[in-house]
């Protein structure tokens, strides 16, 4: 297995924020058979597996430099994106705004991976006109480490 050159992970605090009390709220309904059409042991468990399945597929985001690739994944890995070093022609810090949202979405010049927080890198490729962003907690740091295996 290859040693990462960086390794930076960021948990996904508003998905707890959000996701959570509405989890514990449908609970406490089927718990208490709240209601007029009570919640039945079907529906909790549908639901239930549903916001578990949202919780692996985004708790948290991981991105990874290698040798010659960037990698981000989300919760536990199904959801990824792999850039090869050799395809980026350039690199920069950048802030998202707050309408750029936070998730795998479609910003105005290209993509977005981000999970928390307002710091990306901004990497512009060779065979794209759209760049790709990635949240960070620390986009000086990530931005060397680009720059430094872009020049290797």
């Amino acid at each position: 297995m290859i040693t990462p050159d960086y390794k930076e992970f960021q948990i996904g605090k508003l998905l707890f924020a959000l996701v959570l009390p509405v989890q514990l709220i449908i609970a406490y309904i089927f718990v208490n058979e709240m209601g007029v059409n009570a919640v039945n042991i079907t529906g909790f468990m549908v639901l239930n597996a549903i916001l578990i399945l949202i919780y692996l597929m985004f708790y948290g985001m991981t991105t990874i430099i290698s040798d010659d690739r960037i990698t981000v994944l989300f919760g536990i890995g199904l959801i990824r994106k792999s850039i090869s070093i050799g395809e980026i022609i350039s690199v920069q810090s950048v802030e998202n705004s707050w309408y750029n949202g936070l998730g795998l979405r479609i910003i105005s010049n290209g993509m977005l991976y981000s999970i928390d927080g307002k710091h990306a890198v901004e990497l512009k490729l060779k065979d794209n006109k759209r760049v790709i962003r990635i949240g960070t907690k620390n986009s000086t740091q990530l931005r060397r480490k680009i720059r430094k295996r872009m020049r290797d």
